[in-house]
């Protein structure tokens, strides 16, 4: 545990980043409301569950076969990490043009049951560009070939359960119609608030030097 004391800043960082993204509109946030809202509370729970697994599948491959081997080429590295900039960047102008429209979510239903929910659930999250696009930027600000596995560890199981936390909450709001009516009322508020955080992000990882990462 004293290994991952002096780290926890950057550990902060990566789940703050993890959490805000969730509250954005994408692929797997959609999927999981719109098949609460459809199908009601188990489904959209054994989906959101799949998707957790899907985001600790990211987390395991970056963390453990991208962080190492990114180092070996110094220049690729800050281009990567240019361009993870960049598409945060764009996700905060699409949370602002979402603020300002105000146009209303598209919530797909995913069909299935028991064990192929969890599979769906987990083949979204695994194609998800913006999860792609994340779990680079982790791989390049903040892990090396030096990061100890108990870092990996608790980054790995942090990022597993904000995603189960996250995505099963989700479920259990919109299973009511209630709340979820009361979300489309202030989602442009959430939309500003989200658009500002990913600016916030877009800097620190295009500022960001390895040294203050995980390692």
């Amino acid at each position: 545990m004293q290994d991952v004391i002096p780290h926890l800043p950057a550990l902060f960082l990566i789940f703050g980043a993890l959490a805000a993204g969730y509250a954005s509109p994408g692929p797997t946030m959609l999927a999981v409301m719109g098949t609460a809202l459809g199908r009601g509370r188990g489904p959209g729970v054994l989906l959101g569950l799949g998707v957790a697994l899907g985001t600790g599948l990211w987390a395991g491959v970056s963390v453990t076969l991208l962080g190492p081997l990114l180092p070996m080429d110094g220049l690729a590295v800050e281009w990567l990490r240019i361009g993870a900039a960049v598409f945060l960047a764009f996700l905060a102008l699409v949370s602002f043009r979402s603020a300002i429209t105000g146009r209303d979510l598209s919530l797909p239903t995913i069909g299935g049951t028991g064990p192929s929910l969890i599979l769906r659930g987990t083949l979204i999250a695994a194609t998800n560009p913006k999860a792609a696009v994340f779990w680079l930027a982790v791989a390049v600000a903040a892990i090396g070939p030096e990061t100890g596995w108990t870092l990996v560890a608790v980054l790995v199981a942090g990022s597993l359960a904000i995603s189960a936390l996250g995505h099963t909450g989700y479920a259990l709001a919109f299973s009511s119609p209630r709340i979820a009516a009361a979300y489309r009322d202030r989602r442009r508020v959430i939309q500003s608030v989200l658009g500002c955080v990913f600016c916030v992000l877009s800097v620190v990882v295009l500022t960001g030097a390895r040294h203050r990462g995980i390692t």
